[in-house]
């Protein structure tokens, strides 16, 4: 009988140790080559040509991985994206800290990779790494110091943007609103930077109708108001009537501003007819937001202001109002496209637990999902720190 002869015959493309292992790592490190460019504070920007013949400026590590699709060799371009993932996955949890994680695990890479030529078994190494990860974030957590201060804010900032102007002012303003603050970013054609500040918490919102606003002016102004919300439409007279009664017979005659999901028919008619003959000071507004947005900015508007939403399918119909119902602030500013509360007269406890829960729930989301953004913006108007910048 001949003997047959084995020969292993590898498929095209793959790699077998040494040379995988080699190759995985060369991928790994190039793409933390570019990447750990745009760390510290001699950070500098990467180049990315776009295929419109443009070039699009980058600083930030996350997007930098983002935009590597491919890098030459399979597998190189397996090492590259292991690291992509990883420096994605940075980007959504925290919002930064994707080239430090490249330039620590291209480190790690680089010395397990000696170790493993040299014979030790990589499964020891995973088990050294997992042993030494809880002693190494102790020891962080020991050394780490808060930021405190406009000074060493402003600092942090200017680290993150690479732009000292900006970063002073984004150290003022997290200095003055707290870490809760929201800050809304406008483009304007001018060579400087500015910033305002929101008084009170602001929503999207419009007039039920422009005659509400007096012609010339571009808002309505209402101090110490009394606010109805309502989660439903209002559309007939005595949607409107029991409010408008409280406020005629009170004594002070304060003005009444009724928020609600919409207002029409004969129902802003009747608010509109008693506001232009004076009888009764009532603006009738309209929150931007819809579904369930709309639901959640009604009740955050109750916390903030002591006052409850009404609904037929809440069991408090709006047709049953009564005088503990109606919530109330300082002041109240209605523009074309705003709502802004000044000093309302919610207990600061329910407002802090409110708070409280809406953190906890951003606690099981990533930084740069919509809900975790929406989140933040609900707990920065509860607290009322608000800028544009």
């Amino acid at each position: 009988m001949t003997p047959v002869s084995w020969q292993r015959r590898d498929a095209p493309g793959t790699l077998f140790a040494p040379d995988a292992l080699v190759r995985l790592s060369e991928g790994f490190d190039q793409l933390a080559s570019v990447m750990a460019v745009t760390l510290g504070p001699s950070q500098g920007p990467i180049l990315n040509a776009l295929s419109s013949g443009s070039v699009e400026l980058l600083s930030d590590a996350g997007t930098i991985a983002r935009r590597v699709v491919e890098v030459p060799n399979r597998g190189r371009n397996a090492g590259a994206m292991i690291l992509r993932h990883l420096a994605w996955r940075m980007h959504e949890q925290f919002g930064d800290g994707a080239a430090t994680a490249a330039v620590l695990s291209r480190a790690m890479v680089r010395e397990a990779g000696g170790r493993i030529a040299a014979g030790v078994d990589p499964m020891s190494i995973r088990g050294g790494l997992e042993r030494a990860l809880p002693v190494a974030l102790t020891a962080l957590t020991a050394q780490s110091t808060p930021v405190d201060g406009q000074g060493s804010l402003a600092g942090v900032a200017t680290g993150i943007t690479g732009d000292p102007e900006l970063g002073a002012v984004l150290g003022e303003i997290v200095d003055l609103l707290g870490s809760d603050a929201a800050i809304t970013i406008e483009e304007f054609p001018v060579p400087y930077l500015d910033r305002e500040y929101i008084a009170g918490a602001a929503w999207r919102a419009h007039p039920a109708t422009r005659a509400m606003i007096p012609e010339g002016h571009q808002e309505i102004v209402l101090k110490n108001p009394l606010i109805l919300l309502v989660d439903q439409r209002l559309a007939e007279v005595e949607d409107v009537r029991p409010g408008l009664e409280l406020v005629a017979q009170s004594t002070q005659r304060r003005p009444l501003l009724v928020i609600s999901v919409k207002i029409d028919g004969h129902a802003l008619a009747t608010m509109t007819a008693n506001h232009a003959r004076g009888t009764v000071n009532a603006i009738a507004a309209q929150l931007g937001s819809t579904g369930s947005t709309q639901t959640d900015d009604l009740a955050d508007l109750a916390a903030l202001t002591g006052g409850t939403v009404l609904a037929d399918v809440l069991g408090r119909s709006p047709r049953r109002l009564l005088q503990e119902d109606l919530g109330s602030a300082r002041k109240v500013v209605l523009s074309r496209d705003t709502l802004t509360i000044v000093g309302g007269a919610g207990d600061p406890t329910a407002i802090a637990d409110r708070s409280a829960r809406l953190r906890r729930a951003m606690g099981g989301l990533t930084p740069s999902t919509p809900e975790w953004k929406r989140l933040q913006s609900r707990v920065a108007r509860l607290s009322g720190g608000c800028a544009i910048l």
